[in-house]
């Protein structure tokens, strides 16, 4: 986009929406997973052993849908069902070995992807780039999170 064209902020979003998308797809399809697949392997890898309710209510899909994720991550390897003891209707889901080797790359590819667009950034606007990011970010999540709830 040329800056010196009259935009309307709000047409940028879409834009970042498409490319982030490919992006996302490009860095996830390097380790046969879906974007799905990957944050939800993410996902747990942050919160450790973690409930399937937790799991679904933290990536804002439903329990159905989750499920049908974790099947094939099951099936695949990467992650294992426990049933907790103290309540059985309750599952809890953790990373294996496999699931961990794989965030532990995904993560890896990221940073060196993030590092890569960053280089590209002039040395004295990089850290006004990450702080206008981190307000975009916090105030995206603001309005269209709690929208959500």
């Amino acid at each position: 986009m040329d800056n010196t064209q009259t935009f309307h902020p709000g047409d940028l979003l879409p834009n970042f929406s498409r490319v982030f998308g490919a992006f996302e797809k490009m860095q996830f399809k390097k380790f046969n997973l879906t974007v799905p697949q990957s944050y939800t392997l993410l996902t747990i890898f942050d919160h450790g052993m973690i409930t399937m309710n937790e799991l679904s209510n933290l990536s804002r899909v439903t329990q159905t849908t989750m499920t049908r994720t974790v099947d094939i991550l099951v099936r695949d390897g990467y992650i294992e069902r426990i049933r907790n003891e103290e309540d059985r209707r309750v599952v809890n889901v953790k990373l294996t070995e496999k699931g961990l080797h794989t965030v532990n790359n995904i993560k890896a590819s990221l940073r060196q992807t993030g590092d890569a667009v960053f280089s590209k950034i002039p040395a004295n606007k990089k850290e006004q780039v990450i702080s206008i990011l981190f307000l975009m970010l916090n105030i995206m999540e603001e309005l269209f999170i709690i929208a959500e709830d």
